[in-house]
């Protein structure tokens, strides 16, 4: 749906310098929306299937200034190494692959660990919840082996032929192969007895852990350098719409990007289908960073009661703190005095309003860690280099997004 008579309008001498643009010459057979969205989707389309898969950012790059998609290009050096870089065709500008890379490392990391809980808890829990039903794969397995011994009798005897022998040995051990798999998922399955709450407090942890664990940000950058190209673009393409980009005196700046709606629509399914976590980020401590909110509602009792478990989970070297505050009524800030300087806000639960009849602000449940007693390797308070370092990495990224 390329020509332009489809939407009504004709173009006369469009091979030409010049051509003649006419409007609503004939009935259209299109809305000139639905024509110039055919445009559009068909430009993605071309840059998605004439990009190889050696490109990073295929089809998730936007220049700020027209908004139109960065192609992608590379070059050889005589060393034989390959850089990759971004185009704006319309505004002449350019990005470094690695540049880009380095800029939203910060988005990189939470991406892999998104992806980790996601594989490694999230699907087993939902797997195991419509696999209530055990099978007796080990059954099934010695049943296969009683048709192995059946079949080398009946080759032995003469009345099979070697071709079709061959035939039904490959059959079973693939049959084999398989209920193996399916064996071993189950047990892991069978091991991993994770209710709600521990789904939350893992996601928890993760977070606690990059405050009290500096050098755990360390690990996730190298597990992020250490995949292929291929799994880093398989990461992005799954998980981000797009990135808007600008370039200001040689710096990279994210103005604004999202993340895939089928990943936002599957999470929110599985939440209201299976309880998978699903947090809301409508408050931003001090530092910019966005605290997360369960979606759900919890009573008094259930929030507290998270809390012990979180505590009991992580054991006494992580110095928790547990309040209950009000919000303002325009649901822009949750402050209160905490019991040390060095705290950082964790998480905030939704509490259920006790009194129905009577209009109360929204309160929340509170979740904070003590940061007093992180040192560096000489023995000073890490807390305020540390969150400033932080800050720098991934605000400016994902405040936007």
């Amino acid at each position: 749906m390329v020509n332009e008579l489809y939407k009504g309008d004709y173009v006369h001498g469009k091979r030409t310098k010049k051509p003649t643009y006419y409007e609503n010459v004939v009935e259209p057979i299109v809305s000139k929306q639905k024509w110039e969205d055919c445009q559009y989707q068909k430009q993605r389309n071309a840059r998605h299937y004439e990009r190889t898969a050696t490109y990073l950012f295929t089809n998730k790059l936007k220049c700020s200034k027209c908004g139109r998609f960065l192609g992608g290009c590379a070059t050889t050096k005589p060393n034989k190494k390959k850089y990759y870089y971004y185009k704006c065709s319309h505004c002449k500008t350019y990005f470094n692959e690695s540049d880009i890379e380095e800029t939203f490392l910060g988005l990189m990391i939470e991406i892999v660990k998104q992806d980790e809980l996601i594989n490694d808890y999230y699907t087993p829990f939902i797997k195991s919840k419509l696999d209530n039903k055990q099978i007796d794969y080990e059954k099934q397995i010695k049943e296969l082996d009683k048709q192995l011994d059946r079949i080398k009798t009946a080759y032995i005897k003469g009345i099979l032929k070697i071709d079709d022998f061959e035939k039904e040995i490959n059959q079973i051990e693939f049959q084999k192969d398989n209920l193996n798999k399916k064996w071993q998922e189950q047990k892991q399955y069978e091991n991993l007895s994770f209710t709600v709450d521990d789904l939350l407090i893992l996601q928890d942890k993760q977070e606690i852990d990059n405050f009290v664990k500096p050098e755990i940000l360390l690990t996730n950058i190298a597990k992020w350098l250490n995949l292929s190209r291929e799994e880093r673009q398989r990461l992005i393409a799954t998980y981000i719409d797009y990135l808007e980009l600008e370039k200001k005196d040689k710096k990279i700046e994210i103005i604004k990007g999202n993340f895939r709606e089928s990943y936002l629509k599957e999470m929110r399914y599985n939440h209201d289908n299976y309880d998978i976590p699903y947090n809301c980020n409508i408050f931003e401590d001090e530092y910019g960073y966005r605290l997360n909110i369960n979606h759900e509602v919890k009573s008094k009792e259930s929030a507290r009661k998270y809390f012990d478990k979180l505590c009991s989970t992580l054991g006494s070297e992580y110095k928790l703190n547990y309040y209950e505050i009000d919000s303002d009524d325009d649901l822009i800030d949750v402050s209160f005095k905490p019991k040390s300087e060095l705290e950082k806000i964790i998480r905030l639960i939704a509490l259920e309003n006790e009194n129905k009849f009577k209009n109360e602000k929204l309160r929340f449940g509170v979740i904070t860690i003590d940061l007093s007693d992180v040192k560096d390797k000489n023995g000073n308070s890490l807390y305020k280099d540390f969150f400033e370092k932080i800050r720098k990495v991934f605000k400016d990224e994902l405040c936007d997004i």
